[in-house]
C-alpha cells in the first residue's frame, strides 16, 4: 500500500483514533450497565434520529422507494423507521465485537446445520447475501468455527489495512482485529485462484451480491422492482463450475432484541440467469417482508443513471 503524505498520515491517525475511542466508550458503557438492552436500543434511537437530520438528502429516495415496492406505510414514517432501524444496525453492531459475551447471546443463528452438512460433504458451499442488518456477516461467519472466506471489496481491505495501520493498538476495534486475519477474507479482484481452491478443497465463499454488475451482457434482471438490475453471476457461475450448493444467508431483527443470521438453501438452478433470478425473487420478497433491513437503499436509484422515470 502507497505511503500517503504525511499531513494526511496525521489526519487518518486522528480521525482513525477518535472513531476507535467512540467505539470502545460505547462497548464499555454496554458493560457496566445492568440494563443492557434497554440502554442499546435507547442509544440506537438516538443515533438513528442523529441520522436522520443529518441525511435528510436521503429522505427523497426513501420515500420513492417504498412507494416503489408497494409499501401501505406513509412516506414520512417510512423514512423514520428506516433511519432507526439504522441506527438499531450501527448500534448492535458495535457492542456485539466490543461488549463481549453478554450481547452476542442476542444474536442467533438458523439453520447452520444446512452448512456444516454440505461441507461434510467435501463439496463447500457457496453464500450469497446482501447489506442487510448490521455489518457483522465476516465476524459471525469467524465465530462458526467453519472455514469460511469472506470476498471483500478492494476500497474495503483498505480501510482496513489502514485503520490497522493508523489506529493505537489498545483502541483498534475488535471487528478490525477479526477482519485483519488474513485467513477470513479475500480480496475481490486479486485472489480468484486462492477463492476456487479454498472452494475445491471443501472450504465455503460468501460475498455480497447486492451491488450492480459492470458486465453490460450477463445477469440481468428485468423485474427488480420494475428496473432492470444487473446482479453479479460469478457467485453461480462457480456453483455449476464445481457442484457447490449455494445458500442465501440474511440477517433480520429478531422480536427479542439482537438480531437472527439465517441461511436459506438456494435450490437447483441450471443456468447463473435462473440462479440471478431466484435470489432476485428472495431478495425482493424479504425486503417486502422485513422493511428498513436493507442499508444500501439509499443508493439504489443511483445505479440507474439512465432512468429518465424509474417510477410509476
Amino acid at each position: 500500500m502507497p505511503k500517503p503524505s504525511i499531513i494526511r498520515s496525521v489526519l487518518l491517525r486522528v480521525a482513525y483514533n477518535l472513531e476507535f475511542l467512540r467505539i470502545k466508550a460505547r462497548g464499555l458503557l454496554i458493560r457496566i450497565v445492568p440494563c443492557k438492552v434497554f440502554l442499546i436500543e435507547t442509544l440506537a434511537l438516538f443515533h438513528g434520529l442523529m441520522s436522520l437530520f443529518t441525511k435528510f438528502n436521503q429522505w427523497k429516495v426513501i420515500a420513492r422507494f417504498a412507494k416503489h415496492t408497494g409499501s401501505v406505510i406513509p412516506g414520512w414514517l417510512y423514512i423514520l423507521k428506516y433511519f432507526i432501524q439504522r441506527g438499531r444496525d450501527d448500534i448492535w453492531g458495535v457492542v456485539y465485537c466490543e461488549a463481549g459475551s453478554g450481547i452476542k447471546k442476542y444474536f442467533t443463528v438458523e439453520n447452520r446445520d444446512l452448512i456444516e452438512q454440505a461441507v461434510e460433504e467435501g463439496k463447500g458451499a457457496i453464500l450469497v447475501g446482501a447489506h442487510l442488518g448490521p455489518s457483522l456477516y465476516a465476524v459471525m461467519f469467524h465465530e462458526l468455527n467453519i472455514d469460511i472466506r469472506m470476498l471483500a471489496s478492494k476500497k474495503f481491505t483498505k480501510y482496513i489495512e489502514e485503520a490497522s495501520e493508523f489506529g493505537m493498538k489498545s483502541l483498534i476495534s475488535n471487528k478490525v482485529k477479526i477482519l485483519k486475519d488474513a485467513q477470513l477474507t479475500l480480496r475481490a479482484g486479486k485472489s480468484e485462484r486462492e477463492l476456487i481452491q479454498h472452494l475445491r478443497k471443501g472450504g465455503v465463499v460468501a460475498m455480497h451480491i447486492d451491488f450492480p454488475s459492470h458486465q453490460k451482457q450477463e445477469g440481468v434482471v428485468s423485474d427488480f422492482f420494475g428496473m432492470p438490475m444487473r446482479f453479479n453471476y460469478f457467485p453461480f457461475k462457480l456453483s455449476l463450475s464445481y457442484n457447490a450448493p449455494v445458500f442465501f444467508y440474511y440477517f433480520n431483527k429478531d422480536k427479542n432484541s439482537g438480531y437472527k443470521l439465517s441461511f436459506s438453501p438456494c435450490g437447483n438452478f441450471s443456468t447463473p440467469e435462473e440462479g440471478i433470478k431466484k435470489y432476485s425473487f428472495f431478495f425482493q420478497k424479504h425486503i417486502i417482508s422485513h422493511p428498513f433491513m436493507w442499508n444500501e437503499l439509499p443508493e439504489f436509484f443511483s445505479w440507474f443513471p439512465n432512468s429518465t422515470n424509474p417510477l410509476p
